[in-house]
């Protein structure tokens, strides 16, 4: 995936499918960035890890709910 520049913006989806992001969007495009950054500096390797791990598993049960709807969240 490719890398997330500086200057990002978020468009909240207004609509079920319609255009724009979601909260698992955003988390993901998070774990980018923490990944990156964690590569680039090893002196909180274990900080930035654990807050990836928590990021990815709000998606999980983000996604286990929109699974459970039957649609997305």
């Amino acid at each position: 995936m490719a890398s997330i520049g500086r200057h990002s913006l978020i468009h909240w989806r207004t609509t079920p499918e319609g255009p724009g992001d979601t909260p698992e969007t955003v988390l993901e495009a998070v774990c980018i960035r923490l990944r990156e950054m964690n590569r680039s500096d090893a002196t909180k390797a274990r900080e930035l890890s654990l807050a990836i791990t928590h990021c990815e598993e709000a998606g999980h049960w983000l996604r286990a709910l929109a699974e459970r709807r039957g649609g997305s969240a």
